[in-house]
């Protein structure tokens, strides 16, 4: 996402910035490259994450807006060629799907029901949308952006306790109090303002320069000027877009800490700290002020117009100055996570250990441990997910849930406190197998036992 995503807006302002500027042949082909370079990177962004679509819109607008004669002598067809190429998986695959596993249902289901239980709840009453705005801005938001995040004790009450029926998933990121509301609060209304700032100001200069001369041409040096805030626009249009497709998903309330999916406004990062910065306030190169009239009634009325500058600096200069502290702080802490990184390590080593020991190698558990364990085994240990009922969800991966509920001795393995736990001893306690149970490394495992099997002491 973030290479593809950020490589597109760059390929498209490119394009945008350098047309008609190459009158060789030479020149038209390099460009009619990049054409194909921006369809193909859109191409295989789209296959890696459906995301992706929010950079592919904004800046094939960008094309279209500044592009369109290029686009409409052939340029298209290249750009059709490279999006095709770059989503040929997508296209085998949806020639002979399964039934309700196209790539389009499957998309649209993750945007608007993202669980099966939301999917049942949302068929017959929408989910509210301002427990999805809170639960961005006080998780979702800070996480993505370097902020502290927020979660009401030790479970995601975003969830809508009571209103869902479905079991609480515990905040991977951090476990806060109210203490922690204002400032996730606080840094989210500050990312929010200073994208509004970013806009206000690229749209300002934007509008200086489109009523400056009426009715007469930009010249060469205008128009780069006009491309490049057109191009900085579009790039804080991205994280709107973003922003919008996480906030009116479900997802949003059901799994607030699932920030990964918000990563793509990293990529307005320039654009964002753009005001900050000072470049949108060159009036030298917008060539803004030409009037000497205009110039010394400014300064009839600012009384003392250095100061107002320097003010303005400073200002902005100890905005980037804050947020570079507070980055610098987040980098510091983070070495101060490694000994506690290091014990949840050691913590599943030693469960994977403890596992091969009393052949425990196809087992039931939670979503979190799966696919870590079966990646940190290196396969040895095979999993299938199940939910609070026992009942398989989310894999991830259908032959590992395949191999496991072909096995008649899968283990089944859940941390201390989850729901499954109370599950899998009411299926003991009625059932006619006998189970060995074991205890260790924070996990609760039980194992059922065969004429071959004899007990282990745990």
């Amino acid at each position: 996402m973030l290479l593809l995503g950020a490589l597109s807006m760059l390929l498209a302002s490119w394009l945008a910035l350098t047309y008609d500027q190459y009158a060789s042949v030479r020149g038209r082909l390099l460009r009619l490259l990049a054409y194909g370079c921006w369809g193909l990177v859109g191409g295989l962004g789209l296959w890696s994450e459906f995301l992706m679509l929010a950079f592919i819109l904004i800046s094939g607008f960008l094309l279209i807006l500044f592009c369109w004669r290029e686009l409409l002598k052939g340029a298209v067809l290249l750009i059709a060629l490279g999006l095709a190429i770059g989503v040929f998986p997508l296209i085998i695959y949806n020639l002979h799907p399964a039934p309700g596993e196209s790539t389009l249902v499957v998309i649209r289901y993750l945007h608007s029901n993202g669980s099966l239980q939301l999917a049942q709840l949302s068929a017959h009453d929408p989910i509210p949308f301002g427990p999805q705005l809170r639960a961005t801005l006080l998780t979702s938001l800070p996480a993505t952006t370097g902020g502290t995040p927020f979660c009401f004790g030790s479970y995601t009450h975003f969830r809508l306790t009571g209103y869902l029926g479905v079991e609480n998933f515990p905040c991977p990121i951090i476990h806060g109090d109210w203490s922690l509301a204002g400032l996730a609060l606080a840094w989210s209304l500050g990312f929010m303002l200073l994208w509004t700032f970013a806009v206000y100001l690229t749209l300002k200069r934007l509008w200086k320069l489109f009523v400056k001369i009426p009715g007469q041409l930009w010249s060469p040096a205008e128009k780069q000027v006009v491309v490049k805030y057109f191009a900085r626009l579009m790039l804080l249009c991205t994280a709107a877009l973003t922003l919008y497709f996480f906030i009116s998903s479900p997802m949003a309330v059901a799994f607030p800490a699932n920030s990964r999916y918000l990563t793509g406004l990293l990529i307005a990062t320039p654009a964002l700290l753009a005001p900050l910065w000072g470049l949108l306030d060159d009036n030298r190169a917008l060539n803004l002020d030409v009037s000497a009239h205009n110039y010394h009634m400014k300064q009839a009325f600012f009384t003392s117009p250095i100061h107002h500058s320097t003010i303005k600096k400073v200002l902005g200069w100890g905005f980037l100055l804050f947020i570079s502290i507070v980055f610098l702080v987040g980098t510091i802490s983070a070495f101060f996570e490694i000994p506690t990184v290091q014990v949840n390590n050691h913590q599943q080593d030693a469960l994977i250990q403890n596992l091969l020991r009393i052949k425990a190698t196809h087992i039931y558990t939670d979503y979190w441990t799966c696919d870590s364990i079966a990646f940190l085994s290196r396969e040895h240990i095979i999993c299938g997910v199940v939910d609070g009922t026992l009942q398989p969800r989310n894999n991830r991966y259908l032959p590992y849930l395949s191999i496991v509920k072909a096995d008649p001795n899968s283990a089944y393995v859940f941390p201390i406190g989850t729901d499954q736990i109370a599950a899998i001893a009411k299926k003991v306690a009625l059932s006619a197998s006998r189970y060995q149970r074991f205890v260790f490394d924070g996990y609760v495992i039980y194992q059922p036992l065969h004429a071959s099997t004899r007990p282990i002491h745990n």
